[in-house]
């Protein structure tokens, strides 16, 4: 009722602005999509033939953003052949509610006999931040719920870094806007683990990616 008051309204996403026009019964001429954006002179960027095929995470540590769908992918990986050298490097913090579901994550890791290729970089803020970039080839954050939008896509394609995202959300928006990425579905542990190793045997691909994205996000982001 309030929004009748407004002029004009504005969403981070097409998929946002879609979803509040339904919630809150919004004319479309009022709702205007505005992406975030980040400044691509503060990422550095890495060719992927520079860098180790490692799989990264980065976002909180929790069963809502998917970290126990990338784990299981990551042990299902590491199952097929041709993937010794794949470490799964995960960042992004935790609360207090999430420690027992993490000490879990780990558990598998350890019954998997993986703890050697899996690496948790506690701090995440400035450079710290940088070296997970450089640390890794593709990010996945397989969120169970759509998002509106997703900031860490941005500071990856921005990085170099390709981005694996299930279709939920904004995601396929983000990703045919910036061409820096694969989306999948369904957002299973399988499909996922599946989707990884087609780009890690194609590094050409992979390297198409890393390039598109970092055009991408200067240009639409």
């Amino acid at each position: 009722e309030r929004a009748s008051d407004a002029d004009a309204l504005v969403a981070v996403s097409n998929y946002f602005a879609d979803t509040m026009k339904k919630r809150m019964r919004l004319p479309d001429e009022k709702v205007h999509t505005f992406y975030l954006g980040v400044d691509a002179d503060d990422y550095k960027y890495i060719p992927i033939k520079e860098k180790s095929r490692n799989v990264g995470y980065i976002s909180r540590m929790c069963h809502k953003d998917g970290f126990d769908i990338v784990v299981d992918a990551f042990i299902d990986l590491k199952k097929k052949s041709g993937f010794e050298d794949v470490k799964l490097i995960a960042t992004g913090g935790l609360t207090g509610d999430d420690k027992k579901f993490l000490k879990e994550q780990k558990q598998k890791i350890k019954d998997a006999g993986l703890q050697d290729v899996f690496e948790i970089i506690e701090e995440f803020e400035g450079d710290t931040r940088h070296k997970f970039f450089e640390k890794v080839s593709m990010v996945s954050v397989p969120v169970r719920i759509g998002e509106a939008f997703g900031m860490y896509l941005l500071e990856s394609m921005a990085s170099g870094v390709p981005v694996v995202q299930p279709s939920l959300g904004a995601f396929p928006e983000i990703v045919q806007l910036s061409g820096g990425g694969i989306n999948y579905m369904p957002n299973t542990p399988e499909k996922l683990s599946e989707t990884w190793a087609e780009l890690l045997n194609n590094p050409e691909k992979l390297e198409q990616l890393s390039i598109a994205g970092l055009k991408g996000t200067k240009e639409k982001f």
